[in-house]
């Protein structure tokens, strides 16, 4: 897999390095944007090259998958650890739950074989495209980042709106901590340590994915509706507050001036 991502990469390196040289040579604009035209095509070509020959080596399962862990990546506005894209690979946007069983013991090995040679593990276990030009391929040849933020969208409110978030309890006991300084032992409502980076993501970017959405469909309408309605938005409201380090509630707004 490593090999593949150098195989991938040294034509890109050598007409990187050529490039300059050729445009140097140009006589005029017209020759030169001829150059820097050919110089897309060919790095192009070759990612499309080696995108068909692992398609045709996957099953439709493994491709789907593919697709959908490229989509997160292509969506995320921060950098994320494989970790955090295995579980929300694993949210079920449907019933708002997690299947914890369907994380990857080793969700890096896993991701990198799905994806590569498009990507790769940095040294601080990040999921990174090889190069920014992988990034522009496939949304421009076989993916969108429409459909990115729709896929990523729902993920987040999926996860907003687990039953922990959804307990009145749960958002009683915040508003107390806040509002009355009581702190009470064993509440729930915040995130636990299995989800908490996925859910500090969602509560802190899902409006992003959602606004980012040229069309929504009904479905998300209909999520984003009952979230904005439901107790899992109180929920939200006090865990962006300390997420935000209780600076102040300019996050909140934000947020509702992002979705109004």
């Amino acid at each position: 897999m490593a090999t593949d991502s150098l195989v991938l990469l040294k034509p890109i390196k050598e007409n990187t390095h050529q490039l300059p040289e050729d445009l140097k040579t140009s006589p005029n604009t017209a020759t030169l944007k001829a150059k820097m035209s050919s110089f897309a095509s060919k790095i192009q070509a070759e990612y499309e090259r080696l995108f068909t020959e692992r398609k045709d080596q996957m099953s439709t399962r493994a491709r789907e998958r593919r697709d959908n862990i490229l989509r997160l990546i292509l969506a995320f506005k921060q950098h994320q650890k494989a970790e955090a894209i295995s579980l929300f690979m694993a949210v079920d946007d449907l019933t708002c739950t997690i299947n914890y069983e369907s994380v990857d013991f080793e969700p890096a090995a896993e991701i990198v074989q799905l994806c590569h040679p498009f990507i790769q593990k940095s040294a601080s276990d990040h999921i990174l495209f090889i190069h920014e030009s992988a990034n522009l391929f496939l949304l421009q040849q076989h993916l969108t980042a429409d459909q990115s933020d729709l896929f990523l969208a729902r993920k987040c409110l999926a996860v907003l709106c687990q039953d922990q978030y959804r307990n009145p309890q749960a958002a009683v006991d915040l508003l107390k901590r806040h509002v009355l300084g009581i702190t009470i032992e064993g509440a729930d409502g915040q995130p636990s340590t299995a989800d908490s980076s996925v859910y500090r993501y969602a509560a802190l970017c899902f409006q992003e994915h959602v606004t980012a959405v040229s069309k929504p469909p009904d479905d998300l309408i209909e999520m984003l509706a009952r979230f904005l309605r439901g107790t899992e938005y109180v929920t939200w409201s006090e865990n962006l507050f300390d997420l935000k380090q209780q600076a102040s509630f300019g996050g909140h707004l934000t947020v509702l001036s992002r979705l109004s």
